[in-house]
């Protein structure tokens, strides 16, 4: 079988089957990517490619792939609305990539996570789970691509508005001061129902 290279979220590359060979490092289709696929409505080609790519990684047993198929296939899920598939991709990528030690991946995928949250219309859950991947992308000197990072700020104002900036402020805190391992717990989490404030003895919301 020949393969396509599928870039995710994390800049690295995904394989996808595909009748045509391409050279390592071959960008793919446009009518592989998530971007083309919210201009143009084609999410069920998307969808099943991004399915097809993670089949392929999980037969060849490669966990680090499988780990980023599976968040950029969470994204997708998130913009057709299906949260839970969406949590489910997440969860798994995440657990992998603990396994696996890799912090870059966890930055992203606690960042994809902090973007379900304000999609779910949880303003400090979010804001919570995107400041402890900031902080760990400072520790580790990776900083996100500037349009994730710009998709993600945008779902943090949009589920933020109307809400007490001190309650956003001490949502971040919170997020700053977890550990790496307390991060992974509060995002594998089932959240809770939405709530006007954190609160104050700061129990999980």
């Amino acid at each position: 079988m020949r393969y396509r290279v599928v870039e995710g979220p994390s800049g690295q590359d995904h394989l996808g089957s595909s009748a045509t060979s391409l050279l390592p490092g071959r960008k793919q289709d446009d009518d592989l990517t998530r971007p083309h696929a919210r201009a143009t409505g084609k999410f069920d080609v998307a969808r099943a490619r991004t399915d097809e790519s993670l089949a392929i990684w999980r037969e060849l047993g490669d966990r680090q792939n499988t780990a980023n198929v599976l968040s950029t296939a969470a994204r997708l899920a998130r913009d057709e609305g299906q949260f839970a598939l969406a949590r489910a991709r997440l969860a798994e990528s995440l657990q992998i990539l603990k396994d696996l030690g890799d912090r870059r991946g966890i930055a992203f995928v606690l960042e994809g996570f902090a973007g379900l949250a304000a999609d779910e219309a949880q303003p400090f859950r979010a804001q919570c789970l995107a400041a402890s991947a900031a902080t760990l992308r400072r520790m580790i000197g990776a900083g996100p691509p500037p349009a994730w990072r710009a998709d993600l700020e945008r779902s943090l104002e949009a589920a933020s508005r109307g809400v007490r900036r001190d309650a956003i402020e001490e949502s971040n805190a919170r997020g700053r001061s977890m550990t790496l391992p307390e991060a992974i717990a509060f995002a594998l989490e089932e959240p809770s129902p939405p709530r006007a404030s954190p609160e104050p003895n700061g129990a999980e919301w």
